[in-house]
Order: C-alpha cells, then sequence, then structure tokens
C-alpha cells in the first residue's frame, strides 16, 4: 500500500505526465488489501476459501465470518473499510484490469470508465493502511482471555 500511496503522489504532483502510473498504484493498492485481509483472516482464526485467489468480496465474507459472535462493543472489522474495500473490489472483480493488457486470447479487458478522484483515492489508501496496521491489535483486544482481563480489571477497580 505504501507504493500505491506514493504512485498516486507522484500522479498529484507532476500531473498529466504521470497518468500510466494509475494502474502500478490499483495493482499494488489491490494486491496490498488482498494480502492483508488474508493475513488478518488467519491471525484471526478464520480460514480462507480454498477458491478465494484475489476476489476481494469472498474475502470480505471470509474475514466477515472470522467476527460471527463477537460481542458488537468489541468487533474489530469495520463496516466502512468493508464497504471501501468492495468498492474497490467492483472495479477489478478479477483482478487482472491493472495487471495484465489483455486477456488470454488478446481480447480487451473491461475496466471501469468512471473518472476517479485521486485525492480521495489517496486519502483511502491512507486511511485502509491505517486500518490494517492496528487491526491485530483489535483482534487481540477481541478475544475471551483480554475481555476476561478487561473485565477483571474493572472488577478490580470497583473494588
Amino acid at each position: 500500500m505504501d507504493a500505491s500511496r506514493l504512485l498516486l503522489e507522484q500522479m498529484l504532483t507532476r500531473g498529466s505526465n504521470s497518468q500510466s502510473l494509475i494502474f502500478p498504484a490499483m495493482f499494488n493498492f489491490r494486491h496490498g488489501i488482498e494480502v492483508a485481509l488474508k493475513w488478518h483472516i488467519r491471525y484471526a482464526g478464520g480460514t480462507i476459501p480454498q477458491h478465494a485467489g484475489h476476489d476481494l468480496e469472498i474475502l470480505i465474507e471470509a474475514f466477515g465470518r472470522t467476527a460471527e459472535g463477537l460481542d458488537e462493543n468489541v468487533t474489530y472489522i469495520s463496516g466502512y473499510m468493508l464497504d471501501l474495500v468492495s468498492e474497490l473490489a467492483t472495479l477489478d472483480p478479477r483482478s487482472i484490469a491493472f495487471r495484465y493488457p489483455t486477456e488470454i486470447d488478446g481480447s480487451e479487458i473491461p475496466i471501469s470508465n468512471l473518472s476517479w478522484d485521486l485525492r480521495r483515492l489517496l486519502f483511502t489508501v491512507d486511511y485502509l493502511s491505517i486500518l490494517f496496521d492496528n487491526l491485530s491489535g483489535w483482534i487481540d483486544m477481541s478475544t475471551e482471555e483480554y475481555q476476561a482481563m478487561l473485565h477483571k480489571l474493572d472488577n478490580e477497580q470497583r473494588v
């Protein structure tokens, strides 16, 4: 995600001379999210479906399942964060548009023709980077052992 941020910053400062950086910026951003989701699913004790591949929607579902049964007050999954990842997933569902110039058969790879706000995209990269960086701590705090320790400390302070 740092590589994506650096490329987007270059696009914003260099303007039209750097438009070709959007593809490596988006590839690095998407790949960073995919790797972060897979790592955190495993860290939280979840399972990555065998058919997940590069599919962010499948990974989001698997990520969400890792929090099932948790108290809403201790859940570590931000709905807003998952919405941002879902939005990115719709741009490139198969994770190939920013990776390859064409399909294997030589046909064009469809890509969204929407204009992108580079400043918003840069903010999103920074925001998700921070969330993923802090996520393992949130996962640790959501465990029964950690919550029991907090409960014990709370009871001791009341005495």
